[in-house]
């Protein structure tokens, strides 16, 4: 007795909508212009702020990964695989299994929503940028001997770091193939002692942040930084702390430039750095439109850390780069003596 016919033969169309996804996530991956290894379902960018420089937006689009993009292609395969060999089964056993085939069909066309949310979801917005840019407080007092300069609008005393968005330590890594920014903000407290109208009389300032808050825009890539690197629950906490000036001079009216010794204090150990920066007098309108009280000001530094000079220095070998260059930005705002 001869089998019964069956309409099967491999599944192709129904491998139609899981090409759709990996050609539409080709394409969005090249249209995003990053580079990136890993997808990221809220996309930061930094964008030109008129009284910051710079400015963190969150909350961005869907930004498809590299990792994305090969799981629709393997997947494609593996569907083809599976597709090829069912058609075999079915005319072994003269049956056709609809189950199996509109499993393939929901395997094929549930991936193609992701890359047509990120679409929709939007692009870069104007000016934005991956990392922040590397000269947000670089600054040239090699020939500068001197200690001047003086910010006239600001009283002497304390200036707390605010508890603000744009309050950050940033540093910028490169690894596994990709530049990214891991950046600490949470709990982040401190604070700079001086007078802003006289930069050569004694100055000083630390700011402590929360090293279980490091964000590097990938939940994953995150949790294995905090844990397998910086070993939060071991070292909760970093910390920077500027000492003497050793160079400074006015670099607009609003604005100082600076050159300072530092240190670092990550997992355990106290590093010395080299900081240079800028200290910039906020306008009352920015001061307004950043929800800020009172005199306030925004100090941008920076400075490099050598790893093999680092308790990470066992890791070095994962980060594409020797050195780490570290950015610091805080919002400060003065204290006002308690009566």
């Amino acid at each position: 007795m001869s089998k019964p016919e069956t309409s099967g033969g491999p599944p192709w169309k129904l491998l139609a909508p899981l090409a759709a996804a990996s050609a539409l996530s080709v394409a969005r991956w090249f249209a995003q212009g990053s580079g990136n290894v890993y997808t990221d379902l809220s996309k930061e960018f930094y964008v030109p702020d008129p009284d910051l420089g710079w400015r963190r937006l969150d909350d961005g689009p869907v930004w498809l990964g590299l990792d994305f993009v090969a799981m629709t292609v393997a997947g494609l395969v593996g569907l083809a695989v599976v597709g090829v060999l069912l058609a075999r089964r079915e005319r072994a056993r003269g049956v056709r299994y609809s189950f199996l085939r509109n499993a393939m069909l929901a395997a094929a066309v549930l991936p193609i929503l992701v890359p047509i949310a990120a679409f929709a979801t939007g692009g870069r917005p104007d000016g934005g940028l991956d990392q922040l840019p590397d000269d947000v407080a670089a600054v040239d007092l090699a020939d500068v001997d001197a200690v001047a300069g003086a910010l006239d609008n600001l009283p002497a005393g304390t200036y707390a770091v605010a508890a603000h968005d744009d309050s950050a330590i940033t540093a910028k890594l490169s690894a596994g193939g990709e530049d990214f920014d891991a950046r600490f903000a949470s709990g982040i407290r401190g604070s700079w002692r001086g007078d802003p109208g006289d930069f050569s009389q004694p100055m000083s300032a630390a700011v402590t942040v929360d090293v279980s808050g490091i964000d590097t825009g990938v939940p994953a890539r995150s949790k294995h930084a905090r844990e397998g690197y910086l070993k939060a629950d071991e070292h909760p906490t970093l910390s920077v702390e500027l000492g003497k000036l050793t160079a400074a001079q006015q670099a607009d009216p609003d604005s100082v430039a600076f050159a300072a010794t530092g240190t670092l204090e990550i997992m355990g150990a106290r590093l010395p750095v080299e900081v240079s920066g800028k200290v910039k007098a906020l306008s009352p309108q920015a001061i307004e439109r950043l929800g800020l009280e009172g005199p306030s000001m925004l100090l941008d530094a920076s400075f490099e850390l050598e790893l093999k000079s680092t308790p990470l220095a066992p890791d070095a070998g994962d980060f594409d780069r020797a050195a780490i260059p570290i950015a610091v930005t805080l919002l400060l705002t003065h204290q006002t003596a308690k009566e």
